[in-house]
């Protein structure tokens, strides 16, 4: 019974637990991922669904608040159907904004 008296440990706010990451690449990648989404209309959730992940992991990816695996990107760019260079290319136009397919 003690046990269940003891209090928990105070959990550190979101920002600490995950701080954004300021690295160049993952910038390129959360704007990219936010411009595409945005062009399309999807939610995050929708861009998760057809990515095969998470819609948190979409949200941490877009704050830069997450260090997404090989195979995360993967998904996303499957999702956008665009090669993985062009989500990690800064300034890169989408084909629908180029006026391709």
């Amino acid at each position: 019974m003690a046990e269940a008296q003891q209090k928990k440990p105070e959990q550190k706010p979101f920002k600490e637990r995950f701080p954004a990451r300021k690295s160049a690449a993952l910038r390129t990648l959360a704007a990219n991922l936010r411009r595409l989404r945005k062009e399309r209309g999807w939610s995050q959730d929708t861009l998760a669904a057809a990515a095969g992940i998470d819609q948190n992991a979409v949200s941490l990816i877009e704050n830069r608040r997450s260090n997404p695996t090989v195979v995360a990107v993967e998904g996303l760019a499957d999702a956008f159907k665009v090669p993985i260079a062009e989500l990690l290319t800064p300034g890169t136009k989408t084909r629908s904004a180029r006026g391709g397919a």
